[in-house]
């Protein structure tokens, strides 16, 4: 242990020189009215407090990392533990382009201010106004003119592609052909059925009705049993659909669409046949589950109602998800290069359609299209033209100097909210102030977070520090700069330090008010965060204060010996050094105290 460590067990063991002089050269006197002891005076003395209390370990550098600007946590690339440098990444913030817009702007409006400040600083020739209105009024018209070719253009770009498309149809994704509803060579007026693609045709659903009475019995999700007799088998699913709007209304009420996705068979006959599309079912939905109360009709359930009944309902076999794909325009089928039955990708042609009315509506929307493609060339001539004879009549004219100064003012603005715009920017992105360790996250990716939204915790384990309680009958002892030992029981190692911070305000733990004290430890070499310690302080001696052996005393109350016998006299006590203790009242100069026996 170091020398300054061994003061406080040195401490306990001192007693002053003048205490020992008045008290110990005075022979023990006899203890009046039979009380086992032996009396002292009560003199002035020294004493040496020991001052100190309990508490934990914190690191000295500590700070919560908050978002400075809102929007979504996008990355939270740290872990409670980890080591940071100074300046690293702890979250970067995604506030959908926002920022980047903003300094984007800003560049923008710098590049025009300086474009327009060496423009005004550099004029090549003097023009008449007259000539420079008519050259800008020229391209403003040839500008004009262009961009009615262009939207001319686009749309019969537009009326092309409609028409070249009307008379091919082609796979909405990738799937199968279920069922081809048309032959080649056949007639179709728009909207005709053509073909139906499913993603899996092993994969079924039953389409039922369901009178609005027993929709508050549905919900999503909810078992359901299947007889097809075209298999004389029984197949289970559950409910994946519900419509919100009726299908039909009859006498008895209005019909719901319900859809059921097939799962695994429950029970077949061994002469069963495989499952089709278009097979009649009969469907049990099961609905006596707990859950939440019941729906009003009309509403979608999402939940397993109580107490509710078995909904019966009629219904048929499907291809789940299917697609129907039908006609585009008006003609006869002129191929079909996907048989019934095939595999084709999203956008494969699925059937073609061929007649004099497409073709001449494909021509009639070409010969439209090479017209405007001309036009907008015409267009593009004439505005490179104008702005060439525009270019070669104006230029600009010298600009005054409080002109230039008010476009240089100009230019240090446009820098200046770049320059804003820039740091509002990087306070996307989190950093850490200081190398440390990060003690803990508050926050995950893909969080909405707000300026002031803690996001981590960061400490620096190179600095350490103890907090402890002090009594309050010895806080007035201790001030900022005394030195102190720290030692910690579970690792059996004591640090020294130095007093650097005193609470102001004092709490109440346990019925004694404390207050804390911070200890910043010399070398915290080995020093974890969140140790037990207990501390003593070295605080000055106190001298020439009336003192007692601390074993006179009891409780609050020392045995006064008088004439008449030995009395109780309530003490108001001091600090102690373990063997004697300071009177701050209740016992005056010169008066004789019993110190009890420790023997029996």
């Amino acid at each position: 242990m170091s020398g300054r460590g061994r003061w406080l067990i040195v401490a306990g063991a001192v007693v002053v020189i003048a205490v020992a002089a008045l008290i110990l050269r005075r022979p023990a006197a006899p203890v009046q009215s039979g009380v086992s002891g032996h009396t002292v005076t009560v003199a002035y003395g020294s004493v040496q407090p020991q001052v100190g209390g309990t508490g934990s370990t914190q690191a000295s550098a500590s700070v919560t990392l908050v978002a400075e600007a809102a929007g979504t946590l996008q990355a939270l690339p740290v872990k409670v533990g980890q080591q940071v440098a100074a300046g690293q990444s702890i979250a970067t913030i995604n506030d959908q382009g926002a920022s980047a817009a903003r300094v984007a702007q800003a560049q923008a409006a710098v590049t025009g201010a300086q474009t327009q400040l060496q423009q005004m600083q550099n004029p090549a020739a003097f023009v008449s106004s007259d000539a420079v209105t008519q050259a800008q009024v020229a391209v403003q018209q040839a500008q004009a003119g262009l961009s009615q070719a262009q939207a001319a253009e686009a749309q019969a770009q537009t009326a092309y592609n409609a028409a070249a498309a009307s008379g091919t149809m082609t796979s909405p994704f990738d799937g199968y052909v279920a069922n081809l509803a048309v032959s080649q060579g056949q007639p179709l007026a728009p909207g005709a059925p053509v073909a139906t693609i499913v993603p899996d045709l092993t994969a079924f659903q039953v389409d039922a009705q369901v009178l609005d009475v027993n929709l508050y019995n549905l919900y999503m999700g909810e078992e359901a049993a299947m007889y097809v007799p075209g298999t004389d088998s029984t197949y289970g699913g559950t409910v994946t659909k519900i419509a919100g709007q009726p299908d039909q209304t009859t006498p008895q009420g209005s019909l719901y669409d319900v859809t059921v996705t097939i799962g695994q068979i429950t029970s077949n006959n061994p002469s069963s046949t495989k499952l089709q599309a278009g097979m009649s079912a009969y469907v049990n939905l099961f609905s006596n589950k707990p859950g939440q109360l019941p729906n009003t009709p009309g509403l979608i359930q999402t939940e397993p109602i109580p107490n509710s009944s078995t909904v019966v309902a009629d219904g048929s076999v499907n291809y789940a998800n299917a697609w129907t794909v039908t006609s585009t325009a008006a003609g006869n089928v002129a191929t079909l290069p996907a048989a019934q039955g095939a595999y084709v990708l999203k956008g494969e042609t699925v059937a073609t359609l061929s007649g004099l009315a497409l073709t001449d509506a494909v021509q009639q929307a070409q010969a439209a299209l090479a017209t405007a493609k001309t036009a907008v060339a015409s267009a593009q001539v004439a505005l490179t033209a104008a702005q060439t004879r525009a270019s070669e009549t104006a230029s600009p004219s010298s600009a005054a100097p409080a002109e230039i100064a008010a476009q240089l003012s100009a230019v240090q603005e446009a820098e200046a909210a770049l320059q804003a715009a820039q740091q509002a920017a990087a306070q996307l992105t989190v950093k850490a102030p200081f190398a440390g360790v990060i003690a803990a996250t508050m926050a995950s990716a893909g969080q909405q977070v707000a300026p002031g939204t803690a996001v981590a915790s960061l400490v620096d384990p190179t600095t350490m520090q103890a907090v402890v309680q002090v009594p309050a009958a010895q806080i007035g002892l201790v001030a900022t700069g005394q030195s102190a030992s720290v030692a910690v029981a579970a690792e059996g190692k004591t640090y020294t330090g130095t007093v650097s911070q005193i609470s102001p305000q004092g709490q109440n733990v346990g019925g004694a008010t404390v207050y804390s004290v911070i200890i910043t430890i010399g070398d915290p070499t080995g020093l974890q965060s969140g140790q037990a310690v207990t501390a003593g302080i070295r605080v000055p001696p106190m001298q020439h204060v009336l003192v007692l052996p601390a074993s006179a005393v009891s409780g609050n109350a020392v045995l006064v010996a008088s004439p008449s016998g030995p009395r109780a006299q309530a003490v108001t006590l001091g600090p102690s050094d373990g063997t004697n203790v300071v009177v701050l009242q209740g016992l005056t100069l010169g008066q004789q105290v019993i110190v009890p026996s420790t023997t029996p």
